[in-house]
C-alpha cells in the first residue's frame, strides 16, 4: 500500500485509506488473472480432520485470499493521470473585424488548448454551446484540434462559428460552454466562458478535476487575465 500511496500522490490522487473495497471488486472483475497471482496449492486444514478446514482453490478462498498482487495492480489502485485539457487563448475574427460580438452578424472564434498531464492526448475535439441561445447561436459547433504532446499547446483546426441575432444587445453578456473531448478522457467537463460583447483574448481557468477524469458537480472558476 505504501507504494499505491506513492504513486497516487505523484499522479495526484489521494491516498488509498482503506483498500478492501477495490480489492475485492478488482478481484471479482475480468483484470483478476492479470492482477493477482492466483494461489491454488497450499490447503489449510486441521490435521485431525477437524470439521474447520480451508482448501486453496480457484479465485478467492480463505487459505490464500485473493493471491499474490502483480506489477498491474499498483496501476490499477493508482491509476496514472491522463490528458488534462484546457482552453489558454481565444480570438475573434470575422464580423464587422472589430473583435466583439454585435448584432446582426457572423463571427470566427478559434480557440487554442494546453495538455497540462503528463499524457498524450489524441483525437481531441472542441464542442461549443452557447448559453445565450437564441440571441447567440453557434453554426459551427465542433472543432477538431491536432493531437497534444504533454504540457504543450495547440490551435483548433477550424473555427467555431458564432451568429448573433438582430435583437441582441451590445454589451450582453455571452455564455459560451465549451467541452474538451479525446480518446482518453471519455467524460465530459465543461467550461463555462464568461464573456461580455468584446471577448477577452486570454483567461486563466482554475478547472474542478476528476477522479480518473470525471465530470466536476459545478463550472469551474474562471479568473480573468
Amino acid at each position: 500500500m505504501a507504494m499505491v500511496n506513492e504513486q497516487g500522490k505523484e499522479n495526484g490522487h489521494a491516498p488509498i485509506g482503506f483498500a478492501n473495497p477495490a480489492l475485492y471488486a478488482l478481484g471479482q472483475s475480468a483484470l483478476y488473472e492479470s492482477l493477482f497471482h492466483d494461489i491454488t496449492v497450499g490447503d489449510n486444514t486441521n490435521a485431525t480432520s477437524g470439521p474447520i478446514d480451508f482448501p486453496a482453490v480457484p479465485g478467492y478462498d480463505l487459505a490464500t485470499g485473493l493471491g499474490t498482487p502483480t506489477p498491474a495492480l499498483l496501476d490499477a489502485l493508482a491509476p496514472p493521470v491522463g490528458p488534462i485539457l484546457r482552453p489558454i487563448l481565444n480570438v475573434l475574427s470575422g464580423g464587422n473585424g472589430n473583435g466583439q460580438i454585435d448584432p446582426n452578424e457572423c463571427n470566427d472564434l478559434t480557440v487554442t488548448i494546453t495538455n497540462a498531464g503528463p499524457v498524450r492526448a489524441t483525437g481531441v475535439e472542441g464542442v461549443l454551446v452557447s448559453g445565450s441561445y437564441p440571441a447567440i447561436v453557434i453554426s459551427q459547433s465542433i472543432a477538431p484540434f491536432p493531437d497534444v504532446p504533454p504540457f504543450s499547446s495547440v490551435t483548433a483546426t477550424v473555427p467555431f462559428e458564432i451568429s448573433s441575432s438582430p435583437d441582441f444587445a451590445c454589451g450582453s453578456p455571452v455564455q459560451l460552454s465549451l467541452t474538451l473531448k479525446c480518446d482518453q478522457d471519455t467524460s465530459e467537463s465543461p467550461i463555462v466562458f464568461g464573456f461580455g460583447a468584446r471577448l477577452a483574448r486570454r483567461w486563466h481557468f482554475r478547472p474542478t478535476r476528476r477522479s480518473q477524469f470525471r465530470s466536476p458537480s459545478t463550472p469551474p472558476a474562471l479568473l480573468r487575465a
